[in-house]
């Protein structure tokens, strides 16, 4: 690491004036001119694409008919508010264990062969299940009798 640390700032030294004239041109070209520079917004705009093509992807595999990207629940098809439900529970102890969320997450799946246990709801059904195993979770910790158990 120090090696490269070292070599970094000799090359700088070396190169200073070639550098900062490189820069000038980079920052007249593009800053001052209004332009759009390629390097800033070209990239994104594909890694923008490449995501939303993935979410497209996951989305058709996990619905229910295969294909078309739709909520299992109520059938809703707005692509913005569907997102990938673990059937089961346990998305937040994958969160933590893989440290994977939004498109990350996606690209766990597509890494991992879209495995079982996922479906696609839309935020409101998927709140609403959320909300739902609060609940029965609560009622699980009490007794036939209403006594708490811990």
């Amino acid at each position: 690491m120090t090696d490269t640390l070292t070599y970094n700032q000799r090359y700088y030294l070396a190169h200073k004036e070639k550098m900062k004239e490189s820069s000038r041109q980079y920052y007249q070209h593009c800053r001052m001119a209004g332009n759009i520079c390629p390097s800033d917004n070209l990239h994104k705009l594909q890694q923008r694409e490449v995501e939303h093509l993935r979410k497209l992807k996951i989305l058709a595999h996990y619905s229910n008919p295969p294909g078309i990207p739709i909520c299992n629940n109520c059938s809703e098809q707005d692509i913005e508010v569907l997102c990938i439900d673990h059937i089961n529970g346990g998305g937040r102890k994958q969160l933590q264990e893989t440290k994977s969320k939004g498109s990350g997450f996606y690209r766990w799946l597509t890494r991992h062969g879209f495995p079982k246990g996922y479906q696609v709801l839309c935020a409101n059904c998927n709140m609403r299940k959320s909300k739902y195993e609060q609940v029965v979770t609560r009622k699980k910790n009490y007794c036939e009798n209403g006594n708490f158990v811990q």
